[in-house]
């Protein structure tokens, strides 16, 4: 496996090979379909899985070129410090 370099387009680094228990065989997920269906196209969802993927990628040798992972631990704590303001402020105003 080996970096890749990011068009701006779909990339392979999103493409996950996966063992389906269920159909006994290797299956190959999109992730584009994992954040509209699993995660329900949730922004800030999304980029924490995104960004926790590449570091997986990268620990295997793969990845996205000219990134590294504080990077994308950065972009985790991020969006996740932005989803918490976002639920902090609708609780607040559910509360008035």
């Amino acid at each position: 496996m080996s970096d890749v370099k990011s068009t701006g387009g779909s990339s392979s680094y999103y493409d996950i090979d996966l063992w389906s228990m269920l159909m006994h065989k290797q299956v190959q997920l999109k992730f584009g379909d994992y954040m509209r269906d699993g995660l329900h196209n949730e922004a800030d969802l999304c980029n924490i899985a995104k960004a926790a993927h590449r570091i997986a990628q990268l620990r295997n040798g793969g990845g996205k070129n000219g990134t590294d992972e504080i990077y994308d631990l950065n972009k985790i704590i991020y969006f996740a410090e932005e989803r918490k303001a976002y639920l902090e402020n609708s609780i607040k105003i559910e509360k008035t």
